[in-house]
């Protein structure tokens, strides 16, 4: 049996998804309407559309019942509609939620619910028919197309009770045979009304699912299952009920009296979702890998004293997720901030101060997360295209007229990034067109003393600081990164948490234990090999990202001209990046038959966010067999596995690391991981990772022809 929760509280909701027990959510406006109007009373600016979307978005993948508010059949079918277009592309689980019978005397209008029904189904929204207090009701609603009929198993015990004058607390349990034959046309119990629909329709196949409504306690839940309900819907007191017994909790106290330390610890790790490398199809040896171990000994020593040292060290951007103070202030700026209800977010900021943001986003919310209706969209202004920028000034210009706010955060380590500052001008004086108070809605992510930092002082804007130690390659745990983050619903805590835990990792002496060093000596030896190539090939369309982040930080890491010594070397990798399977449809030629110069890494994830099914459409099966009925990610797993074996077959060196999920703390284990790699890389190619001379170049050389311009 399905269960789903009958609220419209969103603490209620998210815990009951967290806990993984949720199949759906039924509420009405009048809740709606309560919850909002308590969210504005503690001061947050929120309306009943936005908390409508938060909700759809948290059931993503469950159905959700939106009730119309008209009684005339022309206003229901219209209002049905009207719901399910506007709500239904949030996250494709509307069901629109009718009554029976919206007549108000028995006498007149008694078929309109039913021809609403009828209309909506046809077109192909889902309804379910609610008040439904006879199997007869529930069989007329079945026929004319419903998907769920909703029998109220508490509702007509009220009205046993109250018929027999039968003195009962709201919550108290009414027995599913009923009490001293009292029936109602022939229904002796709530749970009689949902045994005896769901009786019908088995008796003629009806598809349509029974969904046991108003239910008042456990002890009624429990025989709504027995008696085969598809579905029961119960409030969150219910399912509170349902969890507590006295002696489970006897039990507990007995079980945890005399608990192992070592064994508890194996249980808290168990709960984590580590990321794996696999590297035995890199084709170094152990004996290589021993030896590039025992020259990496130093730098991991370094790495381990630079852990304890916060910034002091040029390697500190490993500890940014122990910055609990810095953190701290980040969350209080989203909170603060979120408080103006912008409804876009326009991150201002290029290269480092903006695609670890864009890579931990697109990871864990998708790329087309602005088209599925958030309640805040986010756009990236970094180059200085004119006809990008002309696109995003009509599109924040449009959202300004219509009364909508956005959030412009500009963000420049060095305070003097040409193009970050060019588009910064221009989206100001956008800003100052609609907003007198446009100071509210910039904030500036800078080095502290900077001349941005020195300029947001004088004009008023929120500043937060990027620690002078970090570069923006490295920069995505600080500021730079967790603000606009926050801002997008990303949980901070679970991301700073994976990027912790892989710290630990990759702090490790021994190489097979510690990722970020193995995957650098494999790396190194490849590169001495003369593969001086290294493709990310990313199996999932939401990954791109970590491959545009993963360019610039290698790039900019060890390309360099001088070695540490000062002696001229013109040492570097070159990154490139593959999308799976797109580019086995266009570079697959090149990296299975072309030159031996190449060594990759692919990356593949175990669960994606859904498990979107083919249908069993037998005219389809001739075109290519064995697709049908079977998941996407079944198919693209095995294009990934074929992949993986055409690598090894040709002889070409791959590692393969995979990722559990898309979550926030498998983000942060990635990423850290990867920053961590790359400072080994540098220390086994001797280069300084933590410069880019030849970026600062072109930079003054811009800015000398820009001074030369009339």
């Amino acid at each position: 049996m399905k269960l789903f929760i009958d609220t419209a509280d969103i603490k209620e909701i998210e815990v009951g998804y967290s806990a993984g027990i949720l199949d759906g959510i039924t509420t009405n406006p009048s809740l709606m309407k309560k919850a909002v109007d308590k969210l504005k009373e503690k001061g947050q600016k929120i309306d009943l559309e936005g908390y409508i979307t938060k909700i759809l978005k948290i059931a993503k993948g469950t159905p959700v019942s939106l009730e119309v508010t008209k009684t005339d059949y022309e206003g229901m079918v219209e209002e049905g509609r009207n719901l399910y277009k506007k709500f239904n592309p949030v996250a494709g689980n509307v069901v629109v939620k009718i009554p029976v019978n919206t007549s108000f005397d028995g006498q007149k209008n008694n078929f309109d619910g039913i021809k609403a029904i009828r209309e909506l189904s046809k077109e192909k929204i889902p309804v379910n028919c609610t008040l439904i207090f006879t199997p007869e009701q529930a069989l007329m609603a079945a026929k004319a197309g419903a998907k769920m009929v909703s029998p109220f198993a508490g509702r007509i015990d009220d009205l046993l009770r109250t018929t027999s004058q039968i003195q009962f607390g709201k919550l108290e349990y009414y027995p599913a045979e009923g009490l001293n034959g009292k029936n109602d046309k022939g229904i002796f119990s709530g749970v009689d009304l949902v045994m005896k629909c769901v009786e019908i329709f088995k008796n003629y196949n009806i598809k349509t699912e029974v969904l046991a409504a108003s239910i008042r306690n456990a002890q009624q839940l429990r025989e709504c299952a027995l008696v085969g309900a598809h579905i029961a819907t119960v409030p969150f007191n219910v399912i509170e009920e349902v969890m507590v017994h006295e002696k489970t909790i006897e039990g507990m106290k007995t079980f945890t009296k005399d608990v192992v330390e070592d064994y508890a610890k194996i249980g808290r790790w168990g709960k984590l979702k580590p990321i794996s490398l696999d590297h035995k199809n890199s084709f170094v040896s152990s004996e290589e890998l021993s030896k590039i171990e025992k020259k990496l000994q130093e730098e991991i020593s370094n790495m381990q004293k630079a852990s304890k040292l916060k910034y002091e060290d040029e390697r500190c951007s490993i500890n940014l997720p122990d910055d609990t103070e810095s953190i701290k202030l980040v969350k209080n700026l989203v909170k603060q901030k979120k408080e103006l209800n912008p409804y876009y977010l326009v991150v201002v900021g290029i290269g480092g101060s903006n695609l670890g943001t864009k890579t931990v986003h697109q990871l864990v919310s998708g790329k087309l997360f602005n088209q599925l209706r958030p309640t805040m969209k986010v756009i990236y202004a970094d180059t200085v295209d004119s006809d990008l920028m002309d696109q995003v000034t009509s599109i924040l210009e449009r959202a300004l007229e219509r009364g909508d706010n956005i959030l412009i955060n500009v963000v420049s380590k060095s305070g003097t990034t040409t193009e970050t500052i060019a588009n910064f001008e221009i989206l100001i004086s956008l800003l100052k067109k609609y907003r007198k108070d446009y100071e509210k809605y910039v904030v500036v992510t800078t080095d502290k003393d900077s001349k941005l930092w020195k300029f947001g002082k004088e004009k008023g804007f929120s500043i937060v600081e990027v620690p002078r130690n970090v570069g923006g390659r490295y920069s995505v745990f600080s500021s730079v990164g967790l603000f606009p983050l926050g801002m997008l619903d990303i949980d901070i805590d679970e991301l700073i948490k994976g990027a912790s835990y892989s710290k630990k990792e990759c702090l490790n002496n021994k190489i097979y234990e510690n990722p970020a060093a193995l995957s650098a000596a494999i790396l190194y030896y490849h590169y001495k090999k003369g593969k001086n190539i290294h493709d990310t090939f990313l199996f999932g369309n939401d990954l791109e990202s970590i491959g545009n982040w993963y360019r610039q930080l290698m790039a900019e890491s060890i390309g360099k001209d001088h070695d540490k010594s000062g002696e001229k070397v013109n040492i570097g990798i070159t990154p490139t990046v593959s999308i799976g399977s797109t580019d086995l449809h266009s570079m697959a030629q090149l990296y299975l038959g072309g030159p031996f110069d190449k060594v990759t890494t692919f990356v593949t994830v175990t669960e994606n966010r859904d498990n979107v099914k083919l249908p069993d459409s037998r005219d389809f099966e001739y075109l290519v067999p064995n697709l049908q009925k079977r998941s996407l990610k079944q198919i693209m797993d095995a294009i990934y596995d074929g992949a993986k074996i055409a690598y090894t077959k040709a002889k070409r060196p791959y590692m393969e690391i995979v990722l559990p999920d898309k979550s926030e703390f498998t983000a942060g284990q990635l990423l850290q991981f990867k920053m961590m790699e790359m400072m080994y890389l540098a220390y086994l190619l001797n280069v300084n990772p933590f410069d880019q001379p030849n970026v600062e170049s072109y930079k003054d050389e811009t800015k000398k022809i820009l001074q030369k311009l009339k």
